[in-house]
C-alpha cells in the first residue's frame, strides 16, 4: 500500500513538472519576435525554447543573405535567454550575450558567406524563466 501511494506520489509530482513546462505560451513572444525583425525583412521561422537546458535546432543558411534572429521572453531586453550560432564546422560564429560583460543581445545577425547547415542553439542563464522563441529572418 505504501509502495502504491508513493508511486502515485511521484507519477503526480511528473505531471505537475510536465504541466509547468506546458505552460510556456510562445505565440506572444513569437509575435514579438516578428515586430523586432523591421522593414526589409521577411519572417521564415519561429523556434520555440522551454526548459531549462534550452534548444537546438539546425537550419540551412544561403550565401549572399543576411539573416537576423530575434530573441523574445517575458522580460523587456530578453535577458536570461541568449543563442549561440555554428557554422558547419561547429565552429562558434556569433551569440548575443557576452560572457566577459554578462551583457544579453536581443538578437544576432548574420550575412552568410557560405551556404550551409548552422546550428543554432538556444539557452538560458540567470533566470527561472524557461520560456522563449527566437525569430529568424532574412533580407537579400
Amino acid at each position: 500500500m505504501y509502495l502504491n501511494l508513493l508511486l502515485g506520489g511521484v507519477l503526480y509530482l511528473h505531471l505537475l513538472i510536465d504541466t509547468a513546462f506546458a505552460q510556456c505560451n510562445i505565440e506572444p513572444l513569437a509575435e514579438k519576435g516578428i515586430k523586432n525583425l523591421g522593414n526589409g525583412y521577411t519572417f521564415l521561422k519561429t523556434y520555440p525554447v522551454s526548459g531549462s537546458e534550452g534548444k537546438k535546432y539546425s537550419y540551412i543558411f544561403s550565401q549572399g543573405t543576411h539573416y537576423v534572429i530575434h530573441l523574445s521572453n517575458s522580460s523587456h531586453n530578453s535577458l536570461g535567454v541568449y543563442i549561440n550560432m555554428y557554422d558547419s564546422n561547429n565552429r562558434k560564429i556569433a551569440s548575443s550575450y557576452n560572457q566577459e560583460t554578462n551583457t544579453f543581445y536581443p538578437a544576432i545577425s548574420f550575412d552568410c558567406q557560405r551556404t550551409g547547415i548552422y546550428q543554432l542553439e538556444f539557452k538560458f542563464i540567470h533566470t527561472k524563466d524557461y520560456c522563449a522563441a527566437g525569430v529568424l529572418g532574412m533580407r537579400r
